[in-house]
């Protein structure tokens, strides 16, 4: 891989970071899933490969229903989107992958691009479709802490990750970055269930 993506600082539900952050309007939340952190490449073949944030090709083969969802999207030549991947870290959900941004459009490199553009991209890819193994996250501008009491119970979320739109995007060419424009909350230990 020749970048690696960028990483959210953790913070906590109850620190007054994570309601400043909710009342800034630059600032979205999106749930965070249990899975394995997701660099999809698509190339201008038609073929994709997942990567990790680790730099390494995962072993993995996607179903056939998934490979077909993949490929029915308004692909642009070679691409490169961040995900998770939901298979080996949840019990019940196996060959899901949802999508949160993209890195590389059509060959070309989005870091001069704000996270509002570039979700516009994915927005543009999926053309409004939604599959039930592949998707967009879902991202709320208010209302947090009812939606984190909400969605931690489900074993499939770890919990939310907040983004600023104006931010543009920082990747690392030795490791992920923990960059200044993301956090995460995660839900309590106590709660994961496996």
């Amino acid at each position: 891989m020749i970048f690696y993506p960028p990483k959210p600082r953790l913070i906590t539900v109850t620190q007054p970071l994570f309601e400043q952050l909710e009342r800034d309007n630059r600032v979205v939340a999106e749930l965070k899933f249990k899975g394995d952190r997701l660099v999809l490449k698509r190339m201008v073949d038609g073929s994709f490969e997942f990567w990790n944030r680790h730099g390494s090709k995962f072993d993995y083969t996607p179903s056939p229903e998934l490979l077909k969802n993949l490929r029915s999207l308004d692909w642009i030549g070679d691409c490169i989107c961040d995900g998770e991947l939901l298979h080996k870290k949840t019990r019940h959900i196996k060959h899901h992958i949802v999508l949160w941004d993209v890195f590389v459009w059509d060959g070309k490199s989005l870091k001069s691009k704000v996270w509002a553009e570039r979700r516009a991209y994915l927005e543009r890819l999926f053309g409004g479709r939604r599959f039930g193994n592949l998707w967009i996250s879902d991202i709320w501008r208010n209302d947090w802490k009812t939606i984190f009491k909400k969605e931690i119970p489900r074993n499939e979320v770890e919990g939310l990750v907040m983004k600023r739109m104006d931010a543009k995007l920082i990747l690392g060419y030795t490791s992920s970055p923990v960059v200044p424009y993301m956090w995460k909350v995660r839900k309590p230990e106590g709660l994961y269930k496996f």
